[in-house]
């Protein structure tokens, strides 16, 4: 992606004359919660992408097979894996965490059935997590999520894949987390997923807070990149309002330094500490 060389000087310029507080982390928790549950909630996307888009693009080849599971360190069994008139293919996957590939560490099963060829307009994607042994994700920061229910994705357009998270609950060591409402996610594939929309999320004490992405959040899903957006503006909403930018320096970087303004203050923190 090329820069914007005007924009970013613009921008550094009014960062000079702001003024950063360096106070605690627990000034804006609530701001940085908020990212973690819209951030896990999404995360097991860039596997499944990667899943479908390899056996779309190189066939259901057992060579495609054995490289994903070594990739993965996933055990597949192929359900159906041959594409007819209209016909499914479904998968089930097995991680069993330590992949090569995601920054994220994954462990658990779920099934994955398409209908068409995943890279065709309308192909319909069904992902159901397993029940006796839901997808659990650990990050960089040894915090751990479990993620149970279905996720549904549809292709709207040729590069263009659209989200609905509706069926799915994410349960933190402390919390857990449904989605209300807002469940459409559409999103560009392969190396770059965008994220737009609006909804709420509601924890197990019916506590709702909701989120609103006033410029689309860009995840770059490439190996070794940041576990969270590297881009876009996310407004979340509770009983207080957290503007958090995801690319304050203007550049797009693999970081984890985003801005947090609250009431009028900028908070700079560093995600990964």
């Amino acid at each position: 992606m090329k820069p914007i060389y005007g924009l970013v000087i613009f921008s550094l310029l009014i960062a000079g004359c702001e003024k950063i507080y360096e106070e605690p982390k627990d000034s804006v928790i609530e701001g940085i919660e908020a990212i973690d549950q819209l951030n896990s909630s999404i995360s097991i996307l860039p596997v499944i992408e990667h899943i479908n888009s390899r056996f779309s693009q190189e066939g259901m080849d057992i060579l495609v097979k054995q490289k994903l599971e070594t990739e993965l360190n996933a055990e597949i069994l192929w359900i159906d894996s041959v594409f007819g008139n209209n016909e499914e293919v479904a998968l089930n996957i097995e991680l069993m965490g330590n992949n090569r590939i995601f920054p994220n560490d994954y462990t658990g099963e779920m099934e994955i059935t398409v209908k068409r060829n995943y890279l065709e307009l309308g192909s319909e994607v069904s992902v159901q997590i397993s029940n006796t042994n839901p997808l659990t994700i650990d990050d960089d920061k040894d915090e751990s999520y479990a993620l149970r229910g279905s996720i549904e994705i549809q292709r709207t357009l040729t590069n263009t894949i659209e989200v609905d998270l509706q069926g799915l609950s994410i349960v933190s060591e402390s919390d857990s987390y449904e989605w209300v409402s807002g469940e459409n996610i559409p999103g560009v594939i392969n190396d770059i997923i965008n994220v737009s929309g609006d909804g709420t999320l509601k924890d197990e004490n019916k506590i709702e807070f909701s989120w609103d992405i006033t410029t689309p959040l860009t995840w770059n899903i490439e190996p070794y990149c940041t576990r969270y957006f590297t881009s876009g503006v996310l407004l979340v909403k509770d009983d207080e309002r957290y503007n958090i930018n995801f690319d304050p320096f203007e550049n797009g970087a693999c970081n984890d330094i985003v801005k947090i303004t609250k009431a009028g203050k900028s908070y700079e923190i560093n995600l990964a500490d």
